[in-house]
């Protein structure tokens, strides 16, 4: 395993390592980031990087960088989370990053079993995917738990029909998720109910009269059984506390 701790990286010799983790924050100022982290992945056997954990912000980062670092691999594991503190919910993964993200997964990520991400703004930006397209049945069958953490601008629309999409997904974890930004409401499992009542209305005002609403609703009904929304963190002060929520403390 490399623990990448220092900038900028030379001749680290990588050529058979499974595991990296970058383990320390990198200035968000500085440019350079994604771009070493693409000349490091390019030096490694493809397919052999099975594990990577990051603890980075993206920002005043371009997303072509973003792209052409996390393109380079085809994890079985990644997490990329907040260097910040807990009770601090900020945006580390800005929006050109989470479009390069997406990107990558969509395109380049056959091999991913699990896959962790916080601190997301995933507003919808026009002419790009938002995250939850991200996902292709062919593409992404071994994906078994996704957990989404301290994310802002969450559509529940693009969550249900996302679970359409990973068919052996075991559990999708949404922990401190926000419907717009974080004075606003958590993403309740209410609201992915209401959305696919949505869907169903739609699917049955396209299909006609041998369409089965409630044939499909019980489908729904197993497939929403996999998602959990938690509190896992709280500010320290104000917002949505989630006191009928689930929560992890």
């Amino acid at each position: 395993m490399a623990h990448i701790a220092r900038w900028p990286v030379q001749d680290l010799g990588l050529m058979e390592v499974s595991e990296v983790q970058f383990t320390r924050e990198m200035p968000t100022t500085d440019p350079r980031l994604f771009s070493i982290m693409a000349d490091m992945f390019s030096v490694i056997r493809p397919g052999a990087i099975e594990v990577v954990n990051m603890k980075l912000n993206s920002h005043v980062l371009g997303a072509g960088d973003v792209f052409d670092a996390l393109r380079c691999i085809d994890p079985l594991i990644f997490e990329w989370r907040s260097p910040d503190p807990d009770h601090q919910i900020s945006v580390s993964i800005v929006c050109g990053a989470v479009v390069a993200l997406t990107t990558a997964i969509r395109l380049h990520w056959k091999r991913i079993r699990k896959l962790t991400l916080t601190n997301m703004d995933c507003s919808h930006i026009d002419g790009f995917l938002p995250l939850f397209a991200a996902f292709v049945p062919e593409m992404h069958v071994n994906l078994t738990h996704l957990h989404i953490g301290q994310s802002v601008f969450v559509k529940p629309r693009d969550v249900v029909l996302a679970l359409l999409n990973m068919p052996n997904l075991c559990e999708l974890t949404l922990a401190d998720v926000y419907l717009l930004s974080i004075w606003g409401r958590r993403l309740r499992v209410e609201d992915l109910q209401e959305a696919i009542r949505d869907v169903i209305r739609g699917n049955l005002a396209r299909a006609g009269s041998g369409y089965s609403a409630e044939k499909e609703e019980e489908s729904w009904t197993k497939v929403l059984s996999k998602v959990k929304c938690l509190v896992e963190r709280q500010r320290l002060d104000g917002g949505d506390r989630g006191t009928d929520m689930l929560s992890v403390n």
